[in-house]
């Protein structure tokens, strides 16, 4: 693992850092922020597959042509969607490369990255990312 944090460039880094172990790249609150993020990403697309179904979508186009808010409200779902995929796909593939504590992940997360993109950002956060930044933050307070 390449020390510095990811997002946090005043931490020390290289050869001269006193540093010596693994340390997260996300922090206590940019994990939080990220799953508010996942909430809103998976209820936009909860309602995208609604919206397949004909009654469902039919219902979410009247109500969005009589309410501003309603439009309002689905448009910056979308945005959220689109921004949080980008950074999960980023994220997960930088912590599958470089970013890693430990051993690296199994050959086939990268296969489940790939080819399940929207599924597979969420399931890699959730199983691999988020547990292991959790640990390091948690032995991190402890010294």
């Amino acid at each position: 693992m390449a020390l510095g944090s990811l997002f946090d460039p005043n931490l020390p880094t290289g050869p001269a850092s006193d540093y010596t172990g693994p340390r997260p790249f996300l922090s206590r609150a940019q994990l939080i922020g990220l799953r508010a993020l996942l909430v809103v990403y998976v209820l936009t697309l909860a309602l995208l597959t609604a919206t397949n179904f004909r009654p469902v979508g039919n219902a979410v186009f009247r109500l969005s042509a009589m309410h501003l808010a309603v439009r309002l409200t689905i448009g910056l779902m979308g945005a959220a969607t689109g921004v949080t995929f980008l950074l999960l796909m980023g994220m997960s593939l930088h912590h599958f490369f470089r970013g890693h504590a430990g051993a690296r992940p199994a050959g086939w997360w990268l296969w489940i990255l790939v080819l399940l993109n929207f599924a597979g950002v969420v399931v890699y956060y959730l199983y691999v990312i988020e547990p292991e930044q959790r640990a390091l933050i948690h032995i991190e307070r402890a010294t």
